[in-house]
């Protein structure tokens, strides 16, 4: 007998609101960057700049954060941020090749 799949008990919730939640976390750390820079004593980068780094830095912080707002985070958080430094690594020096 095939098991039925109710909806309100159904997991899909919890990882849809934790998406959010990181998808927003990502979000403030993007928006209040510049205001961090100032606080920090350092000018801000340029509206260029900015617009051009948001995306890229909204793309990598959202899964590490919906990883690390993981109930099993403490097993995949390792795992992760490792996925993440590599990532960054060869964007590095893919960057440094083609200065």
């Amino acid at each position: 007998m095939a098991r039925q799949t109710d909806r309100t008990t159904s997991r899909s919730p919890h990882k849809l609101k934790r998406f959010w939640i990181s998808a927003s976390a990502a979000a403030a750390v993007i928006l209040c960057a510049p205001l961090i820079q100032h606080l920090l004593g350092y000018p801000p980068f340029p509206l260029r700049v900015q617009l051009s780094t948001g995306p890229i830095i909204f793309v990598l912080l959202v899964p590490a954060f919906w990883v690390a707002f993981s109930p099993r985070s403490d097993i995949t958080r390792r795992f992760a941020l490792i996925s993440i430094a590599i990532i960054l690594i060869i964007l590095a020096v893919v960057l440094w090749l083609y200065r």
